[in-house]
């Protein structure tokens, strides 16, 4: 395969990379499958084809489709080309990819010559983003979580050619989409188009609006704005990001505990928030012994989870 032809879309989860696949994917000449094809390369290392351990039921469907492939001996880079071989018969368009937020290093083994868009947003809204649908439990542990991800995307680029590498903000790409995306056509090889706005028509997202981008505070209370930036605040002021606080405050050994176990009992109450705490209890039964024993609460999880998603 010319991996030439091949097109990912990299960053942090909740950095605005769904809107930026669907724009492209409406390209006559692109297509960008989803980030459940990013969870399925990290099925791949594990090894875990047990599908009903995963408690996202989207993610399930895909690893129970490509399941032969994640238990057989393959070397993983071998097993992402076949992945990439089947989504090539999915689509006649020229150029394919994946929305991913990790693994990088590993499709850049399989394929040398793709080329990558680095899709960057400020960490604050990004954090609110990650709880809101359950992510994370707390800012401390969202902001570690966008920083890892920036990390990652640096150690790709020092792998790869200049050439092969374009970097864009989510704040340019919707307060200047027309600009941006002429940019990124032209890093692909393609004619922009107006049809990349089609996906308005198919889907329930709406046209980019750069409303509240700037924003510093991003409704988010001061004190996980401290949080945010205390950990990512270098980094933020290298995209040139402007700080509300100025001091940097690093947690001893009592506070990273503290908010581990904020984090965990957060994150686990946003749950039984969104769904209640018994179907809740009853999902974890189903994931920890690999059995639907509670058809009905697997059930009322997909139909919660597909409606959040529209």
């Amino acid at each position: 395969m010319h991996n030439g032809k091949l097109v990912f879309i990299i960053g942090s989860e909740r950095s605005g990379s769904t809107l930026l696949r669907l724009l492209l994917s409406h390209h006559p000449q692109v297509y960008i499958f989803s980030d459940s094809y990013d969870f399925l390369i990290s099925s791949l290392l594990k090894k875990d084809s047990d599908s009903l351990r995963i408690f996202n039921p989207f993610y399930r469907k895909i690893i129970v489709r490509f399941r032969n492939l994640i238990k057989s001996s393959t070397q993983p880079s071998e097993k992402i080309k076949k992945i990439i071989a089947i989504c090539r018969k999915e689509t006649n368009k020229q150029y394919i990819g994946i929305q991913m937020h990790r693994n990088y290093k590993l499709v850049n083994m399989a394929f040398p010559r793709a080329k990558y868009i680095h899709l960057v947003r400020d960490p604050r809204p990004v954090c609110k983003s990650m709880i809101k649908f359950r992510w994370c439990g707390n800012y401390y542990y969202a902001a570690k979580k966008w920083l890892t991800s920036i990390s990652e995307v640096k150690n790709l680029q020092e792998a790869i050619l200049n050439e092969n590498f374009l970097e864009i903000k989510y704040e340019k790409l919707v307060s200047k989409t027309k600009d941006v995306l002429n940019k990124i056509c032209k890093f692909i090889g393609i004619a922009y188009t107006d049809e990349m706005f089609d996906y308005t028509k198919y889907t329930t997202y709406s046209y980019p609006s750069a409303e509240n981008v700037n924003n510093r505070n991003h409704s988010i209370s001061k004190k996980d704005i401290y949080l945010v930036e205390s950990i990512t605040g270098e980094t933020m002021q290298s995209y040139g990001y402007t700080l509300v606080h100025s001091q940097i405050w690093k947690p001893h050994f009592c506070g990273k505990f503290y908010l581990w176990l904020d984090n965990r009992i957060k994150r686990f109450l946003l749950h039984v928030r969104f769904i209640g705490i018994t179907t809740y209890l009853r999902i974890k039964v189903n994931q920890i012994l690999g059995v639907v024993i509670f058809r009905k609460a697997d059930k009322k999880y997909t139909k919660k989870i597909s409606a959040e998603i529209k």
